[in-house]
């Protein structure tokens, strides 16, 4: 691991729940930003053991790349199709919604990493 990974995953980890606690369609009298962070980091949880075994099995950084955001769009449907059961409420807009807000923080994430490549080569690789 890079040194300039850390401030990176970072970012990404405090992005997610500030951004998730706005989301637009949650009526503003039931946002809840410390049950929406909660359960946010209740689902990182298994993207945090899962997502790295793809870069144990295979050699190519594009595939383990595309699995990886398989493996989040299957977590963000699991966790948007139970609360949109538990809670009675739609479940397409909401998934696509967090596919969204997910793959925004993912190129956010991205950009700033190649941005600090552009301007310190020698530090990441």
């Amino acid at each position: 691991i890079s040194p300039g990974t850390k401030p990176l995953g970072l970012m990404s980890a405090s992005l997610s729940p500030s951004l998730c606690a706005t989301l637009p369609w949650e009526p503003s009298s039931t946002r809840r930003p410390r049950s929406v962070t909660s359960s946010l980091h209740i689902c990182r949880f298994p993207e945090i053991f899962v997502n790295p075994a793809s870069y144990l099995v295979f050699e190519d950084r594009y595939i383990c790349l595309g699995i990886s955001f398989f493996i989040a769009i299957c977590i963000i449907g699991f966790f948007n199709y139970y609360i949109s059961v538990a809670q009675n409420l739609p479940f397409k807009s909401r998934f696509l919604g967090m596919v969204g807000l997910s793959f925004t923080v993912a190129a956010l994430s991205f950009l700033a990493g190649y941005a600090i490549h552009y301007v310190f080569p020698d530090i990441l690789m």
